[in-house]
């Protein structure tokens, strides 16, 4: 869960000499993580199924109210949550001057980050019973799976492996979100789609090369990925297929505000605008004009304090807006 508090601090701290004391100007809480993705693509109207790990706890328990709320539509309004009995939910609260916007603080509640040794086989356990139950048997209505690996312990295994392979089997398209520590591992070797930030495909690749566009070719042979994303901020993204290099813009055409959860968004719209495709469409334009749906709504993304999803109208809005900035410049 994400929460977002916003604070007025022109006040002087009487007790701590240049110190401010935050005063309390309101806040709001959003699903984060891996239901922020889920979240992105409800919005636009797709009906998802949200797998993952919450604590039996009170935000546990708001978290899931939340999620029926925010991560499911009225089609089929299904969200597959499993509590791990005396775990805590993972919360990151994110302080914000109210005036200004600017983000000062984040405070994180993380029991992945503490010192267990039971907590990973609990982990592993569940996920092994919802693999065998929930996800295998709802597979066949899937048009596309999101792994979102944030190196909270649910990827620590074989668990994605289970996925892509089950996923190959009925060509479900798998796109992949991943850290370091597990991609280095090759928990996610095979997907359709890999696409770390810049910082995080280095590590990945781990080795010497010579510019992004070879970074982004190392990347995809090494993971066994077909097509290879590096996420690479106001630079845009870069994007490898084994046929062509890419390089789509950042589409921010106002101050960024904050980067929070522009990664989540990035995927969910790369994932939905792939599928949203005929089977036989020229791969090469849905492959571009993926990248780009992206880059644009992460964009409007990284305009706005915390997280946030973006309606449909703002990204149509954001569409047409780049489209005449494109033309004003060839002009």
């Amino acid at each position: 869960m994400d929460r977002v508090v916003y604070v007025w601090t022109n006040r002087p701290d009487p007790e701590a000499k240049n110190n401010y004391i935050w005063r309390h100007a309101g806040e709001r809480s959003v699903p984060g993580l891996a239901a922020n993705v889920a979240a992105n693509i409800s919005r636009y109207g797709a009906i998802t199924h949200l797998y993952g790990l919450i604590g039996s706890d009170h935000e546990g328990i708001k978290l899931s109210r939340m999620i029926m709320e925010k991560c499911t539509n009225e089609r089929e309004p299904i969200f597959l949550k499993h509590a791990v009995q005396g775990n805590r939910t993972i919360v990151k609260t994110r302080y914000y001057d109210k005036k200004t916007g600017e983000r000062l603080q984040r405070f994180d509640i993380d029991p992945s980050e503490e010192e267990h040794p039971s907590r990973e086989d609990k982990i592993e356990l569940q996920h092994e019973n919802d693999f065998n139950t929930s996800f295998l048997e709802n597979l066949e209505k899937y048009d596309a799976v999101i792994l979102s690996d944030y190196d909270k312990l649910v990827f620590r295994r074989n668990l994605a492996q289970r996925i892509i392979n089950a996923c190959k089997s009925s060509n479900i398209p798998v796109f992949a979100d991943p850290k370091p520590e597990n991609a280095r591992l090759g928990a996610f070797n095979g997907a359709t789609l890999i696409c770390p930030n810049l910082d995080e495909a280095r590590k990945i690749v781990g080795e010497s090369y010579n510019g992004l566009e070879n970074l982004t070719k190392k990347l995809r042979e090494l993971t066994e990925t077909e097509i290879a994303v590096v996420k690479s901020g106001a630079d845009g993204s870069y994007i490898y297929d084994g046929k062509r290099f890419r390089h789509i813009p950042a589409y921010s055409f106002r101050k960024v505000v904050d980067p929070t959860a522009a990664g989540d968004t990035y995927i969910a719209n790369f994932a939905l605008a792939m599928i949203s495709y005929p089977p036989d469409y020229d791969r090469d334009i849905v492959i571009q004009n993926s990248g780009k749906l992206a880059s644009l709504s992460a964009g409007l993304t990284v305009e706005k304090s915390g997280t946030h999803t973006n309606s449909a109208t703002e990204l149509v809005e954001r569409i047409e807006e780049a489209a005449k900035r494109q033309y004003e410049l060839k002009a």
